[in-house]
């Protein structure tokens, strides 16, 4: 009975070290994903073409273009698809509907049809930097970095006070690991559009790795007072808190993220494993099931080892402990 006890005690120890390690192999890809995903929200910052309510019977070019980006805007992506499509067929000479549904490909992952429609919309439109923006947002997304550090140069030719352009050359540099490049670029940016959040973001995780804790939390709560509706802001955040140990901060503001942004599947994940890290097993349960069934495609290991999370919370039989939500 000792011996069983001991053997049992010793595979709950193993089970702690597994999700200390996936934590933090997590974080890193936390610190990463928000890097790649905050400033995709560029590619939505071209102006809107009718505020008014958009009918099924209007049949205009902008009627079709305001229909698939409310279509975009909800994640219906096929909707959104046949949208832009007619709105191309009925003025196949104007530049937005491309960058537009290069914008819903690129969300889909199809990387080489986005980057196909970036180009027409840029040979209809070449003196437009921010039209460079967002094809270089796709090279990055494919990982081609240095086309797109081509492409954010190209911006930046035409227009040299672009914050964007700075702002996601910057995340090239960063994802690339030069860090002073990056801060730089990112400075630039802020220094461009001092009320612009992402900034603040992606280089609070650069002070996040370089270990500059205070600097981190000074530009993440800087993003989050701006843009209190951006749900990466707070899970960027969130992995800081976690990657400190305070777990419970970090809940919170993975709570936020998700209610901002359900259907984004990084948050449950990361949320899971800081629930398990404090005796949340209840909600950590929750999270791991959420998380698989909104997983991405190329989430196929973070699947695997929420399912054997799952697995072995089922097995303890413990009583959950309670939120302190």
């Amino acid at each position: 009975m000792e011996r069983r006890s001991q053997e049992e005690k010793k595979g709950r120890l193993k089970e702690r070290a597994k999700v200390t390690i996936l934590a933090a192999l997590f974080l890193v890809a936390g610190i990463l994903y928000v890097a790649r995903y905050v400033i995709d929200r560029n590619a939505q910052a071209r102006p809107r073409f009718n505020p008014e309510p958009v009918t099924d019977s209007d049949t205009s070019t902008d009627a079709y273009m305001d229909r698939g980006n409310e279509h975009s805007q909800r994640g219906e992506y096929d909707l959104a698809l046949a949208d832009f499509d007619k709105a191309i067929s009925a003025d196949p000479k104007y530049a937005e509907p491309y960058f537009r549904r290069g914008y819903v490909y690129r969300e889909r992952g199809q990387y080489d049809d986005a980057i196909a429609d970036y180009n027409k919309g840029i040979a209809l439109e070449p003196g437009n930097a921010m039209n460079y923006v967002q094809r270089g947002e796709a090279l990055r997304w494919k990982g081609d970095y240095q086309s797109a550090i081509a492409d954010f140069n190209r911006a930046l030719a035409r227009d040299p006070r672009l914050p964007n352009a700075y702002d996601e050359r910057g995340i090239v540099y960063q994802l690339m690991g030069q860090y002073d490049k990056a801060l730089a670029d990112l400075n630039q940016a802020i220094a461009l559009k001092p009320d612009y959040a992402e900034p603040y973001s992606v280089r609070g995780g650069i002070y996040q790795t370089m270990g500059k804790n205070a600097q981190a939390l000074a530009d993440l709560n800087e993003a989050i007072a701006l843009d209190p509706r951006f749900s990466e802001m707070h899970s960027a955040r969130a992995y800081y808190y976690a990657s400190i140990g305070d777990d419970n901060k970090a809940i919170a503001d993975y709570n936020t993220a998700i209610a901002l942004k359900p259907s984004m599947p990084h948050p449950y994940f990361s949320k899971a494993i800081s629930c398990q890290r404090v005796g949340r097993t209840r909600e950590a349960l929750e999270a791991y099931q959420k998380f698989i069934e909104l997983a991405w495609p190329d989430q196929e290991m973070e699947v695997r080892q929420a399912k054997e999370q799952i697995r072995y919370l089922s097995s303890l039989n413990l009583t959950p402990a309670p939120s302190t939500r």
